[in-house]
């Protein structure tokens, strides 16, 4: 899964660094996770991240976490774009290259 998160203002970038950290801390403690990656761009206000799971049942459970759903109040009314893509790739595939990820999230 990749997703793109464009804020509305970089005077949010730090408070969600700190949001996105707990999430990964969460997403790499879970069951059929295989890797967690987060890239943020300050001066775009940007945030990419992938997250690579065993299955799609354990991407799902991920979701429903109750961290994802934390995350996604606390980000409403800051984000200006929103992009999710869920894909699969090989094992060997994995991690992707941040070229791949962003790729993907085109419009």
């Amino acid at each position: 899964m990749a997703t793109k998160v464009r804020l509305q203002s970089r005077r949010h970038l730090p408070r969600n660094v700190v949001e996105f950290r707990r999430v990964r801390r969460t997403l790499l403690r879970g069951p059929g996770c295989v890797g967690v990656g987060v890239m943020a761009v300050p001066s775009i206000a940007t945030f990419w991240s992938f997250s690579a799971w065993a299955d799609r049942a354990s991407l799902d459970t991920a979701i429903g976490h109750h961290r994802e759903t934390t995350m996604t109040a606390t980000l409403s009314g800051r984000v200006a774009i929103s992009l999710v893509v869920v894909y699969t790739v090989p094992t060997g595939e994995v991690p992707p290259h941040w070229g791949e990820v962003q790729a993907r999230l085109r419009p």
